[in-house]
């Protein structure tokens, strides 16, 4: 299954409140970056598992119920 750039007027009004760049939504998780940058920038993974999240385990912090923040890295 191929990864989905959900375009901005298909953001659930919670996701669009945070003013993100891009979400993309792929099989295993949610990626919405809030701020890019040349190494991933700044944003948000949902994941069931933490490891099916884009970037190294270690870039990103665990705020619970299977929600992660990553700031470049």
């Amino acid at each position: 299954m191929p990864s989905v750039y959900l375009p901005k007027e298909k953001w659930p009004p919670t996701i669009a409140s945070l003013k993100p760049y891009s979400v993309i939504v792929r099989h295993y998780m949610v990626d919405m970056t809030t701020r890019p940058y040349f190494d991933g920038g700044w944003g948000y993974g949902f994941a069931a598992d933490k490891r099916n999240l884009t970037m190294f385990a270690k870039c990103w912090s665990e705020l619970g119920q299977n929600i992660y923040w990553h700031g470049p890295c």
